[in-house]
C-alpha cells in the first residue's frame, strides 16, 4: 500500500467509533469485546448516551494483543 493510499483510507474511517461498531472493526463479537478490550480502553461519552472508543486506542490495544499472544515459528 502506498503513502496516498493509506491516507485515503483513513480519510473514510472516524477516529471515535461508537460502540456498536468498535467490535467489528477489531473482527470480534460483542461479548469478547466487552470481555477482553473495553475494561482497557477508555470510553468516550457521545451525547447524552452515545458511548465511542478512540480508534489509535484500539489499534494499540490490538499491537499490543498481536504481540503477546503471537506463535513463534
Amino acid at each position: 500500500m502506498t503513502n496516498t493510499a493509506a491516507v485515503k483510507a483513513d480519510q473514510y474511517l472516524p477516529r471515535i467509533l461508537r460502540a456498536g461498531k468498535a467490535p467489528a472493526y477489531l473482527g470480534m463479537s460483542r461479548a469478547a469485546f466487552a470481555e477482553m478490550v473495553r475494561p482497557y480502553v477508555q470510553e468516550i461519552r457521545i451525547g447524552k448516551q452515545g458511548v465511542g472508543f478512540d480508534r489509535y486506542e484500539l489499534d494499540q490495544w490490538a499491537d499490543n494483543y498481536i504481540k503477546t499472544k503471537s506463535v513463534e515459528k
